[in-house]
């Protein structure tokens, strides 16, 4: 059997934990052996099943993913969260657009609900409702994975210092008091949505950005919630398997949760930040010159497959891999 039979058998074998060893006869013929002729058989097949698992799992998420870009608007969204009819239309007469779309709540349990469904960008409610008030839901929006991020105006009648400190202490972005001004709250709205997108290319630049060794100028410093799902993809970094779904799980959110959280932080689709962080690791190793491109690929999840890995690469930083560290050796 030829050497490279053996080499290829080896790697299965060390796969599972198993021993290949080729044997010299005096003929000096070469021959396998091996345990169970009928274990590498299975081995060989489980492989192939595999490979064959892994394409179509990539080709799910990117199936999905795309459907869910489908699904979404580009249009902003605004929660408002108002027992008074008469307030909570005005609020929405006057906010609905071409550029943003209104959603509804009369009670914080609704907005509960359809806040952990749609991951609106802006939550604006009263404080005084029946049930849950205002200071107790801002409280449970600023606590919970999905939701953590999102601006929150609140309204109140209340003018009296301690009520806007105590909004300011469970994570309100703003306090306004009733009667408002309409042209007010609407300037503020603004600010907010403004923030949060300035934030967002902040975020997308430091994530997608060419790795350098000069000096970078001051970034924001990154949202807790990106860096707990930047180090769980940095933990499965080699796993080719590493999905979507299984990252989702990790971080507590549904799938859907985590495109539209995901989407708002730094406006990249889940599988795109995951191979975001991969690349950008794989150029990392690349300029530290101790790998080969192979190797590279291989330890950043890429598997063995070098050319969508070299396509992907070149994607992102306008050169192959191997150029790359060609350039970063000269520099």
């Amino acid at each position: 059997m030829q050497l490279h039979i053996l080499e290829i058998a080896k790697k299965i074998a060390s796969l599972h934990e198993g021993l290949c060893a080729l044997h010299q006869a005096f003929s000096e013929t070469s021959k396998v052996e091996m345990a169970h002729r009928e274990q590498l058989q299975s081995l060989l097949a489980q492989a192939s099943e595999l490979h064959t698992a892994l394409l179509d799992n990539a080709s799910i998420d990117k199936l999905t993913e795309e459907e869910e870009e489908k699904s979404e608007s580009d249009k902003e969204v605004i929660l408002i969260v108002e027992d008074d009819d008469a307030v909570r239309q005005l609020l929405k007469q006057h906010f609905e657009s071409g550029q943003i779309e209104v959603r509804e709540a009369v009670s914080a349990e609704e907005a509960l609900r359809i806040a952990e469904e749609s991951i609106p960008d802006l939550i604006i409610s009263d404080v005084v409702m029946n049930g849950m008030d205002g200071y107790t839901l801002c409280k449970v929006f600023k606590t919970r994975n999905a939701t953590s991020h999102i601006p929150i105006i609140l309204l109140t009648a209340k003018n009296e210092l301690d009520d806007k400190l105590q909004g300011l202490e469970v994570g309100a972005d703003d306090y306004i008091h009733k009667p408002f001004n309409i042209k007010e709250i609407s300037a503020r709205v603004r600010n907010l949505l403004s923030q949060r997108k300035a934030l967002r290319e902040a975020f997308f630049r430091q994530l997608t950005q060419v790795p350098t060794n000069a000096t970078q100028p001051a970034l924001p410093k990154e949202d807790p919630f990106l860096t707990k799902v930047r180090a769980m993809v940095e933990k499965h970094l080699a796993d080719e398997t590493y999905t979507v779904d299984r990252l989702a799980f990790d971080v507590f959110l549904s799938r859907v949760q985590l495109f539209r959280k995901l989407k708002s932080l730094v406006g990249l689709a889940p599988i795109e930040f995951i191979s975001s962080i991969r690349l950008g690791r794989a150029a990392q190793l690349l300029q530290q010159g101790k790998m080969s491109v192979a190797e590279v690929c291989i330890t950043v999840g890429f598997g063995t497959n070098y050319s969508y890995f070299s396509k992907r690469f070149k994607e992102r930083f306008g050169v192959s891999p191997s150029e790359f560290a060609t350039k970063s050796a000269k520099t």
